[in-house]
């Protein structure tokens, strides 16, 4: 599937494409096309097709990264004429270009999007596929450069309550002690529960200081 997980947290990103796409890149006959649509398919929004939203991107960007894969010496103004050969073969719309943002059309959910002003819509009323709500410092970011306010927030009342159930799910055996304990079964352990507690305390925190290197829910899973 297409990535949306934080860049400093993912160390492999995978993607997918469909056979449409794979045509109209094989049509192109060009492997730094290929390159840099691959490239900028890891930087996509999974429910959206969106590039350069939930994480910032430059056309300097784009051409750093080129260069170190296949040993180029490209300048940005190259990189455009590649962006623009990927968009007149409808593999991508370019919406901004400093910041860049575009939407990858192929994309297998991808939004019809065709202006700026569509997409910051969008964005305004979708801020969780960005991961908006976790990633406080890069919406701040976003929403203060195109100077648009949030007209979505999301409600932190209940976040302590969520972490909490989250942590009895991943528990299935506990599930039942929520409502009733079992006529033989053991009462459950204080003292876990309040570090349980102590847990949730703490992720709610640092969500609501914006501390995204706390608040990593990959980091179990890293080597």
């Amino acid at each position: 599937m297409t990535n949306q997980l934080f860049t400093k947290t993912t160390t492999d990103r995978y993607i997918a494409v469909n056979n449409e796409t794979l045509n109209k890149l094989t049509k192109l006959a060009c492997l730094k096309s290929w390159h840099l649509y691959f490239n900028l398919a890891k930087k996509q929004s999974f429910k959206n097709g969106l590039v350069g939203v939930f994480e910032a991107l430059s056309i300097y960007d784009l051409m750093k990264e080129l260069n170190e894969q296949l040993s180029l010496n490209f300048n940005t103004q190259k990189i455009e004429r590649l962006l623009t050969k990927l968009e007149k073969a409808e593999l991508l719309k370019i919406i901004n270009r400093r910041p860049l943002i575009l939407i990858l059309t192929s994309a297998e959910q991808a939004e019809t999007l065709n202006s700026l002003d569509e997409v910051l819509n969008y964005v305004q009323h979708n801020e969780a596929e960005f991961n908006f709500h976790m990633m406080k410092k890069r919406a701040e970011e976003f929403f203060s450069f195109f100077k648009i306010d949030r007209i979505q927030q999301i409600a932190k009342a209940d976040l302590k309550a969520i972490a909490l159930d989250e942590l009895v799910r991943a528990r299935p055996s506990r599930q039942a002690l929520q409502t009733q304990q079992a006529p033989h079964s053991k009462p459950t352990d204080p003292q876990r529960d309040t570090r349980e507690q102590e847990l949730a305390s703490a992720w709610q925190e640092a969500i609501d200081k914006g501390d995204e290197s706390y608040f990593d829910p990959f980091k179990n899973f890293q080597n």
